[in-house]
């Protein structure tokens, strides 16, 4: 059984767009790490990800700060 399941919130870009490139990085890191489910949050524009377990939550924000440069 799973005990927690996180969502986790990624802040619109300074440009406020998202590219193909940048959209395509994203769930490529967010598919093994959690659901593949997303979300985009309508009055802020952020990406959420949603369902994910704690353990994988360290190695994604890992990721989404290193290497989606």
């Amino acid at each position: 059984a799973i005990a927690h399941f996180h969502t986790v919130r990624v802040n619109q870009p300074a440009s406020k767009y998202y590219t193909t490139e940048v959209l395509r990085k994203l769930c490529d890191l967010w598919e093994p790490r959690g659901s593949g489910l997303t979300n985009m949050h309508g009055s802020t524009g952020d990406i959420v990800l949603l369902g994910t377990t704690t353990d994988n939550l360290e190695p994604l924000f890992y990721e989404l700060t290193h290497e989606m440069g």
